[in-house]
């Protein structure tokens, strides 16, 4: 359930924020973050260093629900606001969105949406995020 109102927190952010106009610009990424995500999930499935436990559905559901929903609508959202111009805002940018994805991670480790395996910690999933939000 937690899960759920997070995407929908999402959408609504989405919808409201997003740079619709230019959504053919953004496209390209975010079917190259899909296909990294789901190629991630096939090549580590013994061996996961994470993964989403959504109550009620199987690792394929799970998996396609992050993929096509959790991950790529915060992604469009941050390519439409990322600021063009000033480094120190971008470099702001990349930290705020990271401590922000880190958060919502904690928070779905808190109550059990988010499990890490095979020596996997929010540290490295923080830093893990800086590198996701280097554009």
């Amino acid at each position: 359930m937690l899960r759920l109102i997070i995407t929908y927190g999402w959408l609504l952010s989405v919808y409201r924020w997003g740079d619709w106009r230019n959504w053919k610009v953004y496209y390209p990424t975010v079917l190259f973050f899909i296909a990294g995500d789901l190629l991630y999930n096939f090549w580590v499935y013994n061996y996961p260093l994470w993964e989403a436990c959504m109550l009620n559905m199987n690792i394929t559901i799970s998996t396609l629900f992050s993929s096509l929903a959790t991950w790529t609508l915060p992604l469009f959202l941050y390519l439409s606001r990322f600021p063009e111009n000033n480094l120190i805002k971008k470099f702001l940018y990349i930290i705020a969105w990271s401590l922000m994805f880190t958060a919502v991670e904690g928070i779905l480790l808190i109550f059990g949406y988010f499990r890490y395996s095979n020596g996997w910690n929010l540290w490295y999933s923080f830093l893990f995020d800086l590198g996701l939000f280097l554009k």
